[in-house]
């Protein structure tokens, strides 16, 4: 799994590939026949598919990404104001977290394995607080009914994944070969 996961561009520093309790439940419930099923099913599926999605590529190019500040202001400016007196930050804490859901967005991949370019910057305390909060921010911009502030702005950064997603497909197969 590591090396799929390497080969992905997936690195985390210290982590472990590891399943997940869900595909162990999975796994318990369906066997491991159903398992080696679905895996040769799917191979066959990629296999006829007329085009594929480079995410390798996608993971790739957008290795040290994040949304810039004039991008980021532009989106907060287009956020609908909040009623009552508690305001939403807008800080750089959740530009980074918003910049991890749009790179997952467009490389399908988990936040956890985003670039952190703005949170790299930043002192070690202020690191540790921002790991803190990452989930709660990720989890109200995820999740089906999401508060109107986080759903509009799920809105409005899904406009830059689209964006990013057509601009990195549609590169030349000559870009590809840069890859490592």
């Amino acid at each position: 799994m590591g090396d799929a996961a390497n080969l992905l561009g997936i690195s985390p520093k210290g982590g472990q590939y590891a399943s997940t309790v869900g595909v162990y439940r999975w796994l318990e419930e369906q066997g491991a026949a159903r398992f080696t099923t679905v895996l040769q099913d799917l191979a066959q599926e990629l296999d006829v598919a007329p085009t594929l999605t480079d995410y390798q590529y996608r993971r790739f190019v957008l290795r040290n990404w994040c949304l810039s500040l004039d991008l980021w202001k532009e989106i907060t400016e287009n956020l609908p104001p909040v009623p009552g007196p508690f305001q939403p930050i807008m800080d750089d804490r959740k530009r980074q977290e918003a910049s991890a859901f749009v790179w997952a967005n467009v490389t399908q991949g988990e936040p956890r394995f985003a670039p952190r370019p703005i949170e790299s910057t930043q002192p070690d305390p202020v690191r540790n607080t921002w790991l803190q909060r990452r989930s709660s921010t990720w989890a109200k911009l995820t999740r089906p009914d999401p508060m109107a502030h986080y759903a509009a702005l799920r809105d409005l950064l899904l406009q830059p994944a689209e964006h990013l997603t057509r601009e990195i497909d549609s590169a030349p197969d000559t870009a590809r070969l840069q890859l490592p």
